[in-house]
């Protein structure tokens, strides 16, 4: 993944004048910046294809654009063939604009206005369906328009634990998610599909990091459950779609990938084989993978601005360019294991830092006491000026981009490495002050 590229693309970034002490009043295109986000396209293109060959024919694999909107890499998702799954408004026009056809797009929004559901109908988007508030504006937008082109699904709650991180399971009885299906719902939600044939598909997901694939598959289990005691219903494969949504974990101690995709495909088909396209039951299956397919594909590299000392201690807090506003979950829940970000020390030169380690805290550049990326970890001493990696940052980093403190985003770099270099490319540019400025005001001129 990337961690094993980091270092190298570091050192050739730093000797490019890519990445340095800061030139500039604003980040400009071409001077040195202090902080970057980088990404292996190699990597990047190599898990998309790990995913597409695990799960084999019959498949659309949307990727989550929470997790990375960056046009860019979402145009090298569409070049493959893949999908992109939405959850705002704003998440479909970008993949519209990328190029992504609309039968490729996944709109799954708990709040959907009913323009919304207009256009997504007419375009073709497929739209699973929240609640059942929102299936009887769409129910009403069946009658009324003449050519509905989308396919049309419902997510349930399977309601089981609560997972790893109970903070954001989607899964407990009280989740904000979908319509929960327990023995007392389970025949009111047949119905729901009895009386909408149109209605041909059922997406489940489980939680974000939540559960092992094991406990993915027991929620894909009981969406195919469903799908098939409708299909056994109405006398037909009325249900002809299944979305097991993502949720996949990401390994972040080591550059290892685990759980592997094929890991995950072991185990639906240990738990529920007619899930797959090839056994006949349903025609298609979706995934919508996030964290799974970017994280391990991008870092973050900052410039340790300053440095200081905890008194009477050999404890040490480096200030760096990127905290909260890029790694919003490690800061805000900095208990949660899975969200420790993996820390990496470089010298001046881009160079691998070695020697004895010694405590250090990992702070960010806004003004509140919690933006601390990494709090007591053990490093090779930190001076200024050095370089600072946060591994497996290609997902909900830029995405989750806080406003706080008005910080500029950075720029998202590309690069590949062949025959021992190392080629980058500007996949988006950093904010220009125009750009934040005309965020606060809007669309006025003062």
């Amino acid at each position: 993944m990337s961690g094993k590229t980091a270092p190298k693309a570091l050192a050739e970034a730093v000797a490019k004048g890519i990445i340095g002490e800061s030139e500039t009043l604003t980040y400009e295109s071409g001077k040195k910046q202090p902080v970057g986000l980088f990404y292996d396209l190699d990597e990047f293109e190599a898990n998309v294809d790990r995913v597409t060959e695990a799960f084999g024919q019959g498949c659309l694999h949307a990727i989550a654009v929470k997790a990375n909107p960056v046009p860019a890499l979402l145009d090298l998702v569409n070049k493959k063939g893949q999908g992109a799954e939405c959850a705002s408004i704003g998440e479909v026009l970008n993949a519209l604009k990328v190029g992504f056809p609309a039968e490729r797009i996944v709109y799954d929004s708990p709040v959907k206005t009913r323009p919304e559901l207009k256009f997504l109908m007419e375009q073709g988007v497929h739209l699973n369906v929240d609640n059942f508030q929102e299936l009887q504006v769409i129910t009403e937008l069946m009658k009324e328009l003449k050519n509905v082109k989308s396919t049309i699904g419902l997510r349930i709650n399977p309601v089981m634990d609560a997972g790893d991180i109970k903070a954001l399971s989607v899964s407990c009885t009280d989740s904000k998610f979908a319509v929960a299906l327990t023995e007392s719902t389970r025949d009111e939600i047949i119905g729901w599909f009895v009386d909408r044939p149109w209605m041909n598909c059922v997406h489940v997901h489980v939680g974000s990091q939540s559960y092992g694939v094991e406990g993915l598959s027991e929620g894909a289990r009981r969406a195919v459950d469903l799908a098939l005691a409708v299909n056994k219903k109405v006398g037909r494969n009325q249900v002809e779609i299944i979305d097991i949504g993502g949720g996949m974990g990401v390994n972040r101690e080591d550059d290892s990938i685990s759980p592997t995709y094929q890991d995950y495909v072991n185990a639906l088909k240990k738990a529920v084989p007619q899930l797959f396209p090839d056994q006949g039951v349903f025609k298609q299956l979706v995934t919508e993978f996030g964290q799974s397919l970017n994280a391990k594909t991008g870092f973050i590299v900052s410039r340790v601005e300053y440095t200081k000392k905890v008194p009477e201690s050999d404890h040490t807090i480096a200030l760096i360019h990127a905290g909260a506003d890029m790694c919003l979950r490690s800061c805000y829940c900095p208990q949660v294991a899975k969200y420790k970000r993996r820390v990496q020390v470089f010298d001046s030169n881009g160079k691998p830092k070695t020697g004895q380690e010694k405590l250090h805290n990992i702070a960010g550049p806004l003004c509140f006491a919690g933006d601390v990326v990494r709090k007591e970890v053990m490093l090779p001493q930190i001076e200024r000026g050095d370089y600072v990696i946060l591994h497996d940052c290609g997902a909900n980093s830029l995405a989750t981009f806080s406003r706080h403190c008005s910080r500029f985003a950075p720029s998202v770099f590309g690069y590949r490495v062949k025959d021992d270099q190392v080629e980058f490319q500007v996949l988006k540019e950093a904010e220009t002050f125009d750009e934040l400025f005309t965020f606060w005001q809007g669309g006025k001129r003062l």
